[in-house]
């Protein structure tokens, strides 16, 4: 799977639980990625799931990871 279609899956599960408001945190490679163009997977998602999608680059992260939060900061699997 590509990376993006992971995420996308994570997120549909998450959205489809309730979760309206999350945080992506990533690494600043996979962040430039996903935000790159004027429709990009962060936009195309937003629109898809109807949800607030605040994306965060961490810098310690690993190139491809990727941890979803909700709005109180709490970590979602």
């Amino acid at each position: 799977l590509v990376i993006d279609e992971q995420i996308e899956r994570k997120l549909a599960d998450l959205v489809e639980n309730g979760h309206k408001s999350l945080t992506l945190k990533v690494s600043p490679i996979l962040g430039a990625y996903l935000e790159r163009g004027f429709n990009s997977f962060l936009r195309k998602w937003k629109k898809k799931y109807k949800c607030k999608l605040k994306l965060e680059e961490v810098t310690n992260f690993t190139v491809l990871q990727s941890e979803f939060y909700n709005e109180k900061g709490e970590a979602l699997d």
